[in-house]
């Protein structure tokens, strides 16, 4: 990320078009946010179960 600071002269541009992209992907679009639940079944064996509170 430190890299972004420097100011490089580039004619073709192509400096600035990386330096763009890598902070296009740094950028948070979205977030979901879960709490894993487990069930132990009768085998012994973990099963997850699913739960969407992000919709709650």
């Amino acid at each position: 990320m430190s890299h972004r600071k420097l100011e490089i002269d580039d004619e073709t541009g192509k400096w600035q078009k990386a330096m763009d992209i890598i902070a296009e992907s740094v950028n948070t679009i979205d977030s979901c946010r879960f709490i894993r639940f487990y069930k132990r079944d009768e085998q012994g064996a973990d099963q997850a179960i699913s739960l969407d509170i992000a919709k709650l």
